[in-house]
């Protein structure tokens, strides 16, 4: 079910990245004598996946905008070079700041903390404590 809830740009985007982190993750397996590094997909169901999905596309409406006018900014106080002026970053960083803590109105299905399948063992999900955080404004448990 989706309910709406007011977020600020940093935990919009944070818990973007957290969802967008649940694609899966590194892990380095023995093939013969060599080590290599694969990506494994979490085990999680087709319902949780699209539940991911919506909240991904209605989270965006924010991100995107967000990142533009990020840009905008750097491209503003940069004045045509490669970088903003040290005497220049603070102004810099107050303007971020405003941008990041704008509050907006989102549309987010909960996820149920047990659809994640937490821990260790091979039918888990080894999802990390900071993933886990990112996820707190969607997660019905948290």
């Amino acid at each position: 079910m989706t309910e709406k809830i007011t977020l600020t740009t940093r935990e919009i985007v944070g818990l973007f990245n957290g969802l967008s982190a649940l694609d899966g993750y590194e892990c380095i397996v023995k093939d013969g004598q060599r080590e290599r590094a694969v990506r494994e997909n979490y085990r999680l169901g087709g319902g949780l996946r699209l539940v991911i999905a919506k909240n991904l596309h209605h989270l965006r409406a924010v991100v995107d905008p967000y990142q533009q006018a990020r840009n905008a900014l750097v491209r503003e106080m940069a004045n045509g070079t490669d970088e903003i002026a040290t005497k220049d970053m603070p102004e810099f960083h107050r303007r971020e700041a405003e941008m990041l803590d704008a509050k907006h109105d989102v549309a987010l299905v909960k996820i149920q903390a047990d659809e994640l399948h937490l821990g260790s063992e091979p039918n888990e999900n080894p999802i990390p404590g900071s993933v886990l955080a990112a996820l707190m404004p969607a997660l019905d448990d948290a």
